[in-house]
């Protein structure tokens, strides 16, 4: 993604957290912006390996049916 403020739109690796929020709402969180700056929505990707680990486990049993094992 493109930074459109604060960083001149430089590009950047990571999640839209509007995007992530659609889908799973419980690991985005809204922060007070510095100095006076509006209130911006953050992504934890700490709690994002967790739901990636059980969708990559899904994934394998779903895998494993289609194989016939």
């Amino acid at each position: 993604f493109d930074w459109k403020e604060k960083r001149e739109g430089v590009s950047d690796v990571g999640f839209i957290a509007q995007e992530v929020q659609e889908v799973v709402p419980e690991i985005v969180k809204e922060s007070q912006g510095l100095n006076g700056d509006e209130p911006f929505l953050s992504v934890d990707y700490g709690k994002m390996v967790a739901i990636l680990v059980e969708s990559i486990k899904e994934l394998k049993n779903e895998i494993s049916e289609l194989k016939g094992k």
